[in-house]
């Protein structure tokens, strides 16, 4: 599961600033993933820098490392540690999510499968469509193109009935007829008026995530975005850290 926040340009007679939340859940985010594990009698969570995880982990631990570009921050890159340490098998990926700050714990990985979230079941357009989160909202205006990346991104607009000078929209990509993301975003009045979660935006989130098949993480995705909802970002969405629920 990943949370964006970006800001954008509301086009009219006059062109203002609008802040924006937006959140994408990615079924990348769910198979195998943890947000913390105990090693040696202390705990590794999400968000740790890895100069503190390291005085828990000895470089002998590390198995095999991987070194990547990171494709949501030009300054940083993915780094990634294979442990095997006792008894237990993990992965820990490493990134910067504030520039400039230090590299921090964004991806917890483990073999065993029992204590991952399981993937959720796919969904396609139709299921979107038939949906109790859509039943809900009054349609403003869907389109669909074909993504350079591969897939297709599908495009809708709902009356958002807590702010008249905007539409709030979902997006997902789709692999053929699977859905493998969802996104949602909320525009704000202005600069002055930025999107706040309310009540309405989190049975918004709650629907989402019934119809995702992650229902049971409503709550914890409601409480990031929470946290999230009065930061910027000098990059947008593109430099937001990314946070994996699961």
């Amino acid at each position: 599961m990943n949370l964006r926040r970006r800001i954008d340009r509301q086009k009219g007679i006059l062109t203002i600033l609008i802040t924006t939340i937006m959140l994408c859940f990615s079924v990348a985010c769910f198979a195998g993933e943890v947000n913390s594990l105990k090693v040696r009698g202390k705990m590794i969570r999400i968000g740790d820098t890895a100069d503190n995880i390291f005085q828990t982990l000895k470089p002998s631990d590390s198995k095999k490392k991987n070194i990547e570009p990171d494709p949501n921050n030009p300054r940083s890159l993915l780094v990634t540690h294979f442990y095997e340490v006792e008894g237990k098998s993990f992965s820990l990926t490493f990134a910067r999510t504030t520039d400039p700050g230090p590299y921090r714990l964004i991806r917890i990985t483990t073999s065993s499968p029992q204590k991952a979230t399981p993937a959720p079941k796919p969904r396609t357009i139709t299921d979107f469509e038939s949906s109790a989160f859509f039943k809900k909202q009054d349609l403003v205006s869907k389109d669909a193109w074909n993504l350079r990346t591969g897939g297709r991104n599908n495009y809708y607009a709902f009356k958002d009935f807590e702010n008249p000078y905007s539409s709030f929209s979902v997006e997902m990509t789709t692999k053929g007829q699977d859905v493998v993301e969802i996104g949602i975003s909320w525009n704000g009045k202005s600069t002055d008026q930025p999107a706040k979660i309310t009540p309405k935006k989190m049975e918004h989130l709650t629907d989402l995530a019934l119809f995702w098949g992650i229902g049971k993480q409503a709550k914890q995705i409601i409480d990031y975005a929470k946290s999230q909802q009065s930061k910027r970002y000098r990059g947008g969405s593109s430099q937001a850290p990314r946070k994996t629920l699961g």
